[in-house]
């Protein structure tokens, strides 16, 4: 996953190595939609509604199995804390 600078157009990967030097391939799939939201933060970056969907399939599909499974509200962040973080 990146994100990209959309005023310099610097693009920068987003793994756990930024945080964590245990760094894999599988990071992504225990990665919930809260946690997505709270690195996006972290860092200052917004996203789009598509990414925030891709995000969700990839956790329902790592952790259920089933891409389109409704992940519990726990693992998702609130309303206002989305909106937040989503590109006008």
């Amino acid at each position: 996953m990146t994100a990209t600078n959309t005023k310099n157009g610097k693009t920068l990967a987003i793994t756990p190595k930024l945080f964590d030097e245990n760094d894999s391939e599988e990071w992504g799939v225990c990665i919930s939609p809260l946690m997505f939201n709270h690195l996006a933060r972290v860092l200052s970056l917004v996203y789009t509604t598509e990414t925030h969907e891709r995000i969700c399939s990839i956790f329902a599909k790592g952790n259920y199995n089933d891409e389109n499974y409704p992940i519990p509200a726990f693992y998702m962040p609130t309303n206002v804390n989305l909106l937040e973080m989503l590109i006008d």
